[in-house]
């Protein structure tokens, strides 16, 4: 169930954003307490919903400020032409088809098809076996994965080295096009017992398989530590 709702955010996401531009940003404006919260609690895209921006001393807020007004003028006038009407040449073959209805379902795609291969990525970069604490340098790696797969196919769903997630956690700063060369160079001479060997899986698929054997045992492991406290 978490793993399914984890993935009605790729529907909710869109409409949230919306939601965000049209009516959160104008209100902002009216109070300095509406603004700080719109600022720390709706200005973050995150999967965890907790997590609340820290705004330090030194904030652009001006330049914030300016952003919020022009992606909501930008917003508001998509709506507008869409619902005038006025989202096509006349004359022309698309402006004979094209319908309001259509035209914001379109945007709507094109919001739906990142976010799914997104999320679907998202999913295989973690084992996600934390449960929300802070954890250390060392368990928030072994929680990471780096996937082998094909070069081509695999690269095709996750492109710029983004397959290894689990060595991008040991060099955050690391241009993710170089990931793949120092992801070759450590297997090459790193030894046998590596724990960063145990990061490598074959494919999308073995990770998949893992992280379902994971969500089914959750709820064994939880019955057990009740067990154990009682």
């Amino acid at each position: 169930m978490r793993v399914l709702l984890f993935l009605t955010q790729i529907v909710t996401q869109p409409l949230m954003v919306l939601f965000r531009w049209l009516i959160l940003t104008p209100i902002s404006f009216l109070h300095p307490k509406i603004r700080f919260w719109v600022l720390t609690t709706c200005s973050s895209v995150v999967f965890n919903h907790t997590y609340r921006r820290r705004i330090t001393k030194n904030a652009p807020l001006k330049w914030w400020a300016t952003m919020d007004i022009l992606c909501c003028i930008r917003t508001w006038l998509m709506l507008a032409l869409v619902i005038l009407g006025i989202y096509a040449v006349p004359g022309t073959f698309f402006h004979n088809i094209a319908t309001p209805f259509s035209r914001i379902c379109t945007i709507l795609m094109l919001a739906l098809v990142p976010l799914t291969l997104h999320y679907f990525r998202s999913l295989t970069a973690h084992h996600w076996t934390n449960d929300g604490d802070q954890v250390s340098y060392r368990a928030q790696l072994y929680d990471s994965v780096d996937i082998v797969g094909n070069r081509f196919g695999t690269e095709l769903f996750y492109p710029v080295g983004l397959r290894f997630h689990a060595l991008h956690h040991m060099f955050p700063t690391l241009p993710y096009h170089n990931l793949r060369t120092a992801h070759l160079r450590l297997m090459e001479q790193l030894p046998e017992d590596s724990p960063y060997r145990d990061l490598v899986y074959p494919s999308v698929f073995s990770v998949l398989k893992e992280l379902l054997h994971t969500v089914r045992n959750m709820p064994k492991q939880a019955k057990a530590q009740q067990a154990e406290a009682a």
